[in-house]
């Protein structure tokens, strides 16, 4: 961050070493500020996103995401860029469906299977979450059971049910 606001925010020992970061810490780094994940400890959520080809949207997902969601986990449909090994560089889990071929539902539900979060987000690689806040303000309802969230792509804004209970 260039205004230094985000480094102000860390305990001396995280400035010097954010990889020390615990899982009660949670800080978001996205958009340049740094926020304490405002959601309860207990409360455990995890990204899916099908992926082929997508180095880059998925060195951007582990930039700003990786450290809101519990795990992340990419479904590889064959990719032949480094799309596995920015994945896997930046924490998440990697599953192979290279033989699955025109069946998104499938792929996703690979992905949905090996969940082991009480909430799971799913969105695609190229689209990015529009407002983290009133997601975190959602999962302390006990009475939800899925959210409708808004969605961003390059040109479009979009209003869909990413966000669900396990």
């Amino acid at each position: 961050c260039k205004d230094g606001h985000a480094k102000s925010l860390l305990s001396s020992s995280q400035q010097a070493n954010p990889t020390i970061l615990n899982h009660k810490d949670y800080l978001h780094f996205a958009d340049c500020h740094v926020e304490l994940r405002p959601f309860s400890s207990d409360i455990s959520l995890s990204l899916v996103t099908c992926v082929k080809n997508e180095e880059k949207n998925v060195q951007n997902i582990m930039k700003h995401y990786r450290t809101f969601f519990d795990s992340i986990i990419f479904v590889d449909n064959g990719s032949t860029d480094r799309t596995k090994h920015f994945a896997e560089k930046g924490g998440a889990i990697v599953l192979e469906a290279a033989s699955i071929k025109d069946d998104f539902s499938k792929l996703r539900n690979i992905g949905l299977s090996e969940i082991k979060t009480k909430w799971v987000m799913q969105f695609d690689a190229d689209e990015t979450i529009d407002d983290l806040h009133q997601i975190t303000r959602l999962l302390d309802d006990p009475y939800a059971d899925s959210f409708s969230v808004n969605i961003k792509t390059i040109d479009t804004l979009t209003h869909a049910i990413r966000l669900f209970k396990n």
